[in-house]
């Protein structure tokens, strides 16, 4: 797993949606609604993003690979822990 690191606003997200367009791996957002707006104007075309509340009712169960927007805020929103500070163990 590979980790796009960058304060907000810096372009974080813009660098996920190219790296979608390049893969084709979806992304997974708290708020996927804006991201294949940002792709057209970035000049790229992406598959279809999923909100994060698809997975959690079920209502998609991706198959592959997945990249994930804003991950602080899908593992608050899939655990419900407020958490402090977390270890991310490279590959």
């Amino acid at each position: 797993m590979d980790i796009i690191y960058k304060r907000r606003g810096r372009g974080a997200t813009a660098d996920l949606i190219r790296l979608s367009a390049l893969t084709g791996y979806p992304i997974v957002a708290p708020h996927s609604e804006c991201l294949e707006h940002l792709a057209k104007e970035l000049g790229v075309e992406i598959p279809r993003p999923i909100p994060l509340w698809y997975i959690e009712t079920g209502r998609v169960k991706p198959e592959g690979k997945v990249l994930v927007d804003d991950m602080e805020y899908v593992v608050k929103y899939l655990t419900g822990l407020d958490i402090d500070t977390a270890t991310l163990t490279a590959e």
